[in-house]
């Protein structure tokens, strides 16, 4: 099924398929450097998205206006872990206190929402090996996503 998100000129030139009589105009880009920080993402999140930016800026695929998606990604990761945490310490199924009710962890519906939200950011941004595969230019040689989850 064909997808109705645009795709900027960045990543067409990479995949590729960029064609000039059908390049979009190019947005007006503000500098990063006079964005103010994040401050409603975790230290996590804020480590993951550094990382992510320089690793996808280096191959230029990212430019200012997306720094909010990948925001919101870096959040979806931390939450991400969290509730895998959370889940490996309380277990898949718990019971509520006192009524011998057994349901399931609630941070197993968190966890799968922050999946979704990883996956298709994920793979707007090449960083599935299946969107990497359209994409001529991308390798992803310095970014170190294992040490996060350390």
């Amino acid at each position: 099924m064909k997808s109705n998100t645009k795709v900027s000129n960045q990543l067409k030139n990479a995949r590729g398929t960029y064609r000039k009589d059908r390049a979009t105009t190019p947005p007006v880009i503000p500098p990063t450097d006079d964005m103010p920080a994040a401050t409603w993402i975790s230290d996590k999140a804020a480590k993951e998205f550094a990382e992510l930016y320089a690793e996808l800026e280096k191959h230029k695929i990212v430019t200012g206006l997306d720094r909010i998606v990948l925001l919101v990604f870096a959040s979806a990761l931390d939450t991400f872990i969290d509730a895998t945490e959370q889940i490996k310490r309380e277990g898949m199924v718990i019971e509520k206190e006192g009524e011998g009710i057994r349901r399931a962890n609630p941070a197993v519906k968190i966890q799968a929402a922050a999946v979704t939200t990883i996956l298709r950011i994920a793979d707007q941004f090449g960083m599935t090996p299946a969107a990497r595969s359209k994409i001529n230019v991308i390798q992803f040689d310095n970014y170190d996503a294992d040490g996060l989850l350390t």
